[in-house]
């Protein structure tokens, strides 16, 4: 059961425990202490929570993310806090990404001599000690956040998202045509994922989130590529959503709250109302509402993927294309670009190629091999490509210690691709294994 986040950290204790790679977990001698993969963490006072206390040093990754929760092999707890001096003797780290959930950072963390590129996640600083971060470090933080710019983050060089500036489209040099649903200006990122989850189960659930519920379609959306698209289907075709069965008038008003942010005009209402009439299925009209420029935008606020490149032109759902975007988000880390998106969809969907080569292709395209990720990363995305979920402790240990042990990188590809979960989500997306 996972243990409910506090508001803050308590102290921590700083201790050094290196383990090595591939190492399965184990619990240290003090039952208040264990190690999860390479970090060792230490139990809040209460036990309620964890800090982290140490990273395994013979780590040689430049780019590290850490979890937001960690567990001794039968509890799963929050991760609230960095002690003091973590990441400072680790040389060859470059760039770490820090959950939302931490809430302090101890003295002289994360100061390693190249470690200058810090992601927060949280849009809430949290509190930090004395000779925090590398003195060249620069530390992004998401837009409209607050506390970044308290007396103790002074000597900081913080840099809101907002500051990276607009992408200001030249209609001089790129001209566009409106009902094509092109913005000249990419829209502000005003709201946080976690915004955008919890907004959906108030307008369309009608009532607040379960914490549990929360993290777990934030996690997928974070972390396992799914898209606004994804997440809308997932609740307006919930067992909750469907057991309310809503009349066709109530049942688009949700719709114009959930896509368009708004009441619905009474014309438009009433041309979906007619549609239906003449048999447009939910989906049918969900579909429609996806492929909108009203609801691209509204992603693009709370800085989420709308998913209308999931949708055809004839308003229908593209799982085909949905499989291949998908790739680029868990795979690559990024949105596609439309001439990829669609060589790779037209690929599968001639049956030319099958979903296992397709992988392989991002896998191992000089983009990822260029990115050097280490085999924990490695084997993290693995797991959010054909598995569909981020990884389980023992099984991240056991592959990780299979590349330590010798295991090519392409060996561990095919026992993922090879997978039941794999075949499960090939046969969801209708392509070939």
């Amino acid at each position: 059961m996972r243990k409910a986040l506090i508001a803050a950290a308590t102290a921590a204790i700083a201790i050094a425990v290196a383990l090595a790679p591939g190492a399965s977990l184990k619990t240290l001698a003090e039952p208040s202490e264990f190690t999860d993969g390479n970090a060792t963490y230490t139990l809040t006072d209460d036990g309620s929570a964890v800090i982290l206390t140490g990273w395994d040093a013979a780590d040689t990754s430049e780019e590290i993310t850490l979890s937001e929760t960690a567990t001794d092999g039968t509890e799963t707890y929050d991760v609230i806090g960095i002690g003091d001096s973590v990441f400072s003797g680790i040389s060859t780290l470059k760039t770490i990404t820090i959950p939302a959930t931490i809430a302090s950072i101890g003295d002289g963390a994360l100061a390693g001599e190249n470690l200058t590129t810090v992601n927060m996640q949280s849009s809430a600083a949290p509190s930090i000690g004395t000779d925090v971060f590398n003195a060249s470090a620069t530390v992004n933080v998401p837009a409209e956040s607050t506390g970044y710019d308290a007396e103790a983050w002074a000597a900081v060089n913080v840099v809101p998202a907002a500051s990276e500036g607009d992408d200001t489209t030249d209609p001089a040099t790129d001209p566009t045509d409106p009902s094509e649903g092109d913005d000249t200006t990419k829209p502000e990122v005003t709201g946080t994922v976690a915004d955008f989850v919890e907004r959906l189960y108030t307008v369309a659930l009608g009532r607040p989130s379960d914490p549990l519920g929360k993290a777990d379609w934030v996690d997928r959306a974070e972390k396992q590529g799914y898209t606004g698209a994804d997440l809308a289907h997932g609740f307006l075709f919930s067992p909750e959503f469907l057991d309310k069965n809503l009349e066709t008038s109530d049942f688009l008003d949700i719709l114009y709250r959930t896509f368009f942010d708004r009441e619905a005009d009474k014309d438009g209402k009433d041309d979906w109302t007619s549609r239906m009439a003449d048999g447009w299925t939910k989906q049918d009209v969900i579909n429609g509402f996806i492929g909108s420029d009203e609801w691209a935008a509204l992603c693009a606020s709370y800085g989420i993927e709308s998913g209308r490149d999931q949708i055809s032109s004839d308003g229908s759902s593209d799982k085909i294309t949905a499989f291949a975007a998908r790739l680029y988000s868990t795979c690559l880390g990024r949105t596609p670009d439309a001439n990829g998106l669609a060589d790779w969809a037209n690929k599968l969907r001639s049956q030319t190629v099958t979903g296992t080569e397709v992988a392989r292709g991002f896998f191992f395209s000089p983009e990822f091999l260029d990115a050097h990720y280490s085999d924990g990363e490695f084997v993290t995305r693995l797991y959010r490509t054909f598995l569909g979920r981020t990884p389980d402790t023992a099984g991240f240990n056991d592959w990780v210690g299979r590349l330590a042990d010798g295991a090519t990188r392409e060996d561990v590809f095919y026992g993922f691709a090879n997978s039941v979960e794999f075949d499960l989500i090939c046969k969801d997306y209708g392509i070939l294994r």
